[in-house]
């Protein structure tokens, strides 16, 4: 079974309440680092040390690194993050705007994004799901114009617009990205 992102069947109620009679193998793709991650990153190693059948795997090199050095256990694998590129397909002649997309969050950088944009004379739009409610409500939402749009969360066709409609993607990230 693969859990991804490591959010659902070993926290899951199910999972807790047949542990002992579970015995087949989870691969779970540990994603980012973001704040509440490492209580969750705790409660896994936990469960390896107890000799569940739980594999982690990474995203690249680098989080291996930073994953193995948090949780003190090898991380196996990295199995890079995969993008469908019939998906997003090529626009030869793209709009103006500029297109930022991530979690609302001061690491992923949408206020560098936003002082980006107004240096260039630039529209932006931004999506993402808010994570910091305090970053977004004072470093985003007062930016926030017919410049720069906040368009939220979006769905893969969403995405896949605005990626093929964008003169450049920014993300100006501002800790170790891991991938």
């Amino acid at each position: 079974l693969h859990d991804h992102p490591g959010r659902g069947i070993v926290n899951s109620e199910f999972y807790n309440s047949h542990k002992e009679g579970i015995s087949f193998p989870i691969l779970i793709t540990v994603h980012g680092g973001a704040p509440g991650q490492r209580k969750e990153h705790i409660h896994l190693k936990k469960l390896i040390q107890k000799g569940y059948p739980i594999y982690l795997n990474a995203l690249s090199g680098p989080h291996k690194i930073a994953l193995e050095q948090e949780l003190g256990l090898e991380i196996p694998n990295v199995i890079h993050h995969g993008i469908p590129i019939e998906s997003f397909p090529f626009e030869g002649n793209p709009q103006e705007y500029l297109f930022s997309l991530g979690r609302i969050c001061p690491s992923k950088g949408q206020h560098l994004a936003i002082e980006v944009a107004k240096r260039s004379g630039r529209p932006l739009i931004i999506g993402g799901g808010i994570e910091d409610e305090k970053y977004f409500e004072e470093k985003i939402k007062p930016h926030l114009n017919e410049q720069t749009k906040y368009v939220g969360i979006l769905n893969d066709k969403e995405k896949a617009k605005y990626f093929r409609n964008a003169s450049a993607f920014l993300m100006p990230i501002t800790a170790p990205e891991s991938f």
